[in-house]
């Protein structure tokens, strides 16, 4: 399939309409000097293992930086702009390219099977882009119900074997595919459990391995779950200490077993929910014995930009931008006891407004991106982790 070519003046839309999609240095790479790891812990209860990471800076120019993504083993890293490129990388992070087949656009999100080949990437006010070797080659899959090449996507998922796919639209539907590695994937809209159309401000979704068990999210407050792979789903209640929890919801992440989840708001957005509600602090379910069963991990306030699970407990967060309440201003949280407790990361000088993290399976190495859509460019760092 022939890539269309996104026009100009499609950029310039999209910038406008990323200012209200996605809320808020530059030298060679090499290790970069270490902000020390705040004492003072996030969350209650008590941190195991190292909360400390080494960060070496990539080599590549600061960006607008916008997500991260890494399958299991880290042989494959993706890092997206806004606007820009899809960069890859096939080393640990340590060398980086962007692929010929693809054009620049607002790089919204993007997501990878466990063995790197399987890559979906999705633009914003744009397409859904996939490659099957790599990325090698790339092909638009999503002419069937995106014809004009101007969806709201925001965030996409992609299971272990790259086979099941979910992506939700801003404002519009979320939408399941089933056989996401067929020569031509087919997908559809998801609808409630009961029937009905499934619509809200969509930010994010994440599966599990299997692809089967989905959580999506909306800055509207809304919460959704599904057991069929995103064909149907069912409200999610979020409730701490018998009180419902409404945030305008922003990042969330699923483990792999499909048992934990994470998610948080950005003070930023949130139509229908009070501006003082909308981030009220990070919080983590489990799922056990049929039922959920949630509590606040941190009470960190602030504009939180990415959540991501590791497989061993380990989740990871990232905070950027000011306002009326924050306290995580810049920063990055981390849990080692499964979202027990949260404690900040030591991270990297000469950057602050962290965009996206990405933690490998049994999170010894991280892809961490810094910017602003359109606005501010900060760099891209790999970590390690003991």
């Amino acid at each position: 399939m022939m890539i269309s070519t996104l026009r100009t003046t499609a950029l310039a839309a999209a910038a406008a309409m990323a200012l209200v999609a996605c809320g808020g240095g530059g030298d060679d790479g090499g290790v970069v000097a270490q902000n020390p790891t705040p004492t003072a812990p996030a969350g209650g209860g008590n941190q195991t293992g190292a909360t400390t990471a080494t960060w070496t800076r990539t080599a590549l120019a600061a960006n607008t930086w916008h997500w991260t993504a890494t399958n299991p083993s880290g042989s494959l890293m993706v890092a997206t702009a806004i606007p820009g490129n899809v960069f890859l990388s096939r080393d640990q992070g340590a060398t980086w390219a962007a692929p010929a087949a693809l054009p620049s656009a607002s790089w919204i999100s993007a997501d990878v099977s466990d063995d790197g080949q399987t890559i979906y990437a999705l633009a914003f006010n744009g397409g859904m882009y996939r490659s099957l070797d790599g990325g090698t080659t790339w092909a638009r899959v999503d002419t069937a119900f995106n014809a004009g090449e101007n969806l709201a996507y925001e965030s996409v998922t992609v299971s272990a074997d790259g086979t099941r796919v979910v992506a939700v639209v801003m404002g519009g539907s979320v939408y399941a595919s089933s056989n996401g590695r067929a020569a031509t994937p087919t997908f559809a809209a998801a609808t409630l459990a009961g029937g009905g159309a499934l619509t809200s401000s969509w930010r994010a979704v994440d599966s599990d391995s299997t692809g089967q068990r989905v959580v999506a999210a909306s800055h509207d407050g809304d919460v959704y779950v599904s057991t069929n792979g995103g064909t149907t789903f069912a409200p999610l209640a979020v409730t701490v200490g018998g009180a419902a929890v409404q945030n305008g919801w922003y990042r969330l992440a699923l483990s792999r077993d499909g048992n934990t989840v994470a998610m948080a708001g950005n003070e930023q957005y949130g139509t229908g929910v009070a501006a003082a509600g909308r981030s009220t602090g990070l919080y983590v379910g489990n799922f056990a014995a049929g039922a959920w069963t949630f509590a606040r991990g941190s009470s960190t306030v602030g504009n939180y930009t990415r959540v991501t699970i590791a497989n061993n407990g380990l989740i990871a967060a990232t905070l950027s931008g000011a306002g009326a309440t924050n306290t995580g201003n810049g920063q990055i949280l981390l849990s080692t006891n499964n979202g027990t407790s949260f404690a900040p990361l030591n991270t990297p000088t000469g950057d602050t407004v962290w965009r996206s993290i990405a933690l490998t399976g049994d999170g010894s190495r991280a892809v961490l991106a810094a910017g602003t859509f359109f606005a501010t460019p900060g760099g891209l760092y790999r970590g390690t982790r003991p």
